[in-house]
């Protein structure tokens, strides 16, 4: 059997100075991590919430447009005024339209008469 020596003991100066630094630094340590796991969790909870919100936000898209499919059609433009107001037209489209874009223009053109003679029957 091998001899057992004893131990041997060296001393360190100023020990209590030493525990105590040691002590210091777990406490850091020890904050240090808690700081960590707080972190961790807020990232966790952003993380959950952030689901929940893509959830909600795609929940509000499937309701406006089954709401949307519910709504009366509309026409694209409406106008402010109760006067049906001519198309102007570019100058090119009434060449290549012929006799149609003429009879157009008459139709538009008898609109307005009528709509005078209506307002000389007021007046009068």
């Amino acid at each position: 059997m091998p001899d057992i020596k004893p131990p041997v003991y060296i001393g360190i100066p100023d020990h209590l100075d030493i525990r105590r630094d040691l002590l210091l630094c777990s406490r850091d340590i020890i904050s240090s991590l808690k700081a960590y796991e707080a972190a961790r969790e807020d990232r966790l909870k952003r993380v959950e919430l952030t689901f929940e919100l893509h959830k909600v936000m795609d929940e509000i898209s499937v309701l406006t447009k089954k709401t949307r499919l519910k709504l009366p059609r509309m026409p694209s433009r409406i106008s402010m005024s109760t006067e049906s107001s001519p198309k102007i037209e570019p100058q090119g489209t009434a060449v290549k339209k012929g006799k149609r874009a003429e009879t157009d223009k008459l139709g538009i053109l008898d609109q307005e008469m009528s709509r005078i003679e209506a307002k000389l029957k007021k007046l009068a």
